[in-house]
């Protein structure tokens, strides 16, 4: 395994002792969370007995998993694909940064966040835990060589990097540069500048939540597919490794965000559509297991499902924004009873109905709409929909192999929705309008 020096010592040796902590305890933990590059199925497998369910976090997907969930909270263009044969048929991904692990300040600075769009002076550094490379001085190497007054550049250093000392000596009686050792208000830090510089990983999702314009460079190997791929997004612009990268680029690419309005807007917009700092919650909620049940639609539904429909949001992304119409309504939903090719499924929450999903079914194919109902946006209960309506499916109409999806390009929150639970974007679906008289 490529990564097995890591450990310090042979995985069974590291299983052994976690066999024996386990036992100590003298009850069977609900949950036992791993996170190490060094550890596989074997070790997976080898403590299993001594828990009831087991979380995975990887971003390297190198590797093989026991687990009954598994997280991966990087941007990859094909999560999926990555963890394909990897894991067993029964383990449940979570992945991308709709799950990104982050601390609760960051979705409270996210909601309070009130940004200048039309700021440019004030510039976050962030490096980092360790930055043994010291990209943190090479960044505002580039950054004093624009020699702009209008610049000040507000430098976070961990108290674990090792070029702290030295850092605060160079740079600290310079009258635009503030330099901070160990903070604790990351976020209420970000959401009050106007660009942030900093390395993948972790602190760019951050960064990211809080719709920064940023420039990012990866400082591991680790950090390049999410960094690249948020790069490709038009959410960051990725300068690449830390090794190609010089104070000369650093200077240039920062001279290009101060100076184009358009682009920072850009990227804050797409950037802040890709994560929303509750992550938490959702794999909280999947380890916590969910009180989500599906049941199938009756006439009784018919008066709720009308009001549902007629939600302007639900009207506005359903592709005909109209106002529905009470009898037309009635006599639609009477159809749809009666075809046994269309299933509609209530999904209820605690016994309370949180959504509706509906399956039109053609021979080995389907497709699926979802919708939630009012007052039940942002509790991340889609994706939770659609994987327990494929589980329902799978036992209901088992012929069924293939399933597909129509979103508005617009409706990125659905896209996403979608795209975590498996759903590969494959084609835009176009729509025109004509008159009568055309």
């Amino acid at each position: 395994m490529t990564h097995a020096g890591w450990l310090g010592t042979s995985w069974q040796a590291d299983a052994e002792e976690t066999r024996e902590l386990l036992a100590e305890t003298g009850t069977s933990p609900d949950w036992l969370v791993v996170d190490h590059y060094a550890l596989d199925a074997r070790w997976e497998r080898a403590v299993r007995p001594g828990v009831q369910h087991l979380l995975a976090i990887d971003d390297l997907g190198d590797r093989e998993h026991d687990c009954d969930l598994l997280l991966d909270q990087n941007l990859h263009a094909v999560p999926h694909a990555r963890y394909e044969g990897k894991v067993a048929p029964a383990c449940r991904l979570l992945l991308g940064p709709r799950y990104a692990l982050m601390r609760r300040e960051f979705a409270a600075a996210r909601q309070a966040l009130v940004r200048d769009s039309g700021g440019t002076g004030r510039v976050l550094v962030f490096m980092g835990g360790v930055d043994a490379g010291n990209m943190t001085r090479t960044v505002l190497q580039g950054a004093l060589a624009l020699r702009r007054p209008d610049l000040f550049l507000e430098v976070v250093i961990a108290a674990s990097n090792p070029n702290a000392v030295s850092m605060e000596s160079e740079f600290r009686g310079l009258p635009n540069v503030a330099i901070h050792v160990a903070v604790q208000d990351m976020a209420q830090r970000l959401a009050r500048v106007d660009i942030a510089i900093g390395a993948g990983g972790g602190a760019m999702l951050e960064r990211a939540c809080l719709g920064l314009p940023s420039l990012t460079i990866a400082l591991a190997e680790n950090q390049e597919p999410g960094a690249r791929s948020l790069g490709l997004r038009g959410a960051t612009l990725y300068l690449g490794r830390a090794a190609e990268v010089d104070s000369t680029i650093i200077g240039h690419a920062l001279a290009a965000m101060l100076h184009s309005e358009t682009l920072r807007l850009s990227m804050a917009e797409r950037a802040a559509a890709v994560v929303d700092g509750k992550g938490a919650e959702r794999v909280a909620r999947c380890m916590l297991g969910s009180t989500l049940r599906l049941r199938m639609a009756n006439a009784g539904d018919c008066e709720s499902i009308f009001n549902w429909r007629n939600d302007l949001r639900t009207r506005r992304f359903s592709g005909d924004g109209r106002p529905l119409e009470r009898s037309a309504h009635e006599r639609w939903f009477a159809a749809l009873l009666a075809n046994p090719a269309r299933r509609m499924l209530i999904a209820e929450d605690a016994g309370a109905p949180v959504g509706v999903l509906r399956y039109d079914i053609d021979r080995e194919k389907a497709e699926v709409s979802i919708y939630l109902v009012q007052g039940n946006l942002g509790r991340g209960l889609g994706e939770a929909i659609l994987v327990a309506g494929e589980q329902w499916l799978s036992r209901a109409c088992p012929d069924v192999r293939e399933l597909g999806a129509v979103v508005l390009r617009e409706n990125v929150a659905s896209l996403g929705v979608f795209a975590a639970a498996g759903f590969e974007d494959h084609s835009a679906f176009l729509r025109k309008r004509v008159s009568a008289n055309a």
